[in-house]
């Protein structure tokens, strides 16, 4: 095996690596893990608190997922979107069943990846609109601070100026709103006291925007990428009100808080809410 050195060298000529000044930085490479630890090309170890980002959350060198996988790649590594597999059949039978009852979601529409799924449910909020006679309801909603994604619309749509600045204008027809933040409240006000001016501030934006013009709001029950941040229960139930009251759709993007990592199945269990559209990812992986 070649030097570390070398694989340095290459990755400084030939990779792009992002968030990382390339010109200055040193490059160490993963080359093995197990359970919650990774381990790099210097056999320095590390504990992986963010589960790969969000998508390792059963851990790594799983001998019985690896298995699987094997069998499934020497049997059908891939299939033409023409074309339907048993195994994604299955799959979404399966998501039908751990998804809450009560919302009586049975359709599932695979993509790559979260801000393709995202990118999907703008799409999908604008084609319902627009196939039940309100083709002028284009708009989407989304929250300050949220994440969904780095793909142009998901980027859009995403509150997370730092991550927006340097590639705007982005696409037209997304509006955010000011999110619930109550340790440090944008409306200067403390929670319970606060007569949930935040959602006063939601329908307001819903007003100036013009209903007639909305197609979703989409949002993270806890946002994540822009600061944990895990909002009042009253919140989402009532914007939740409101997009109903309105024939706005709700997308709830549980891409970084789905599969047990809140304490229940999705952080939207959290919540007396009835969302239109799940966006699923990382953990599903």
């Amino acid at each position: 095996m070649a030097s570390v050195k070398h694989y340095q060298e290459l990755c400084s000529k030939y990779f792009w690596r992002q968030l990382t000044q390339m010109q200055t930085s040193t490059h160490s490479f993963i080359v093995s893990a197990k359970g919650c630890r990774l381990k790099d090309s210097f056999d320095k170890e590390y504990l992986d608190l963010q589960a790969g980002f969000g998508n390792v959350i059963l851990g790594y060198g799983r001998e019985d997922l690896a298995s699987v996988m094997y069998q499934k790649a020497q049997e059908l590594n891939f299939i033409h979107a023409n074309w339907i597999g048993v195994d994604e059949v299955m799959l979404a039978q399966k998501l039908a069943q751990i998804l809450p009852k009560d919302l009586g979601f049975t359709k599932s529409l695979f993509r790559s990846g979260g801000s393709e799924a995202n990118e999907a449910a703008f799409k999908m909020a604008r084609q319902y609109h627009y196939q039940t006679g309100n083709g002028h309801k284009f708009k989407i909603i989304s929250s300050w601070l949220a994440y969904h994604g780095a793909t142009l619309g998901a980027l859009s749509a995403t509150g997370r100026v730092d991550r927006r600045v340097k590639f705007e204008p982005l696409a037209p027809g997304f509006v955010h709103v000011l999110p619930p933040y109550c340790p440090r409240c944008f409306f200067g006000r403390e929670y319970p006291d606060c007569n949930y001016e935040c959602v006063t501030h939601f329908g307001n934006i819903v007003e100036f925007e013009g209903p007639e013009t909305i197609a979703a709001f989409i949002t993270e029950p806890f946002t994540v990428s822009g600061g944990v941040n895990i909002p009042p229960p009253e919140y989402l139930a009532e914007v939740d009100k409101i997009c109903k009251q309105n024939n706005i759709l709700l997308i709830v993007d549980e891409v970084f808080t789905g599969f047990g990592r809140t304490g229940k199945m999705f952080a939207m269990d959290h919540y007396d809410i009835m969302p239109d559209i799940v966006t699923l990812a990382k953990g599903m992986a």
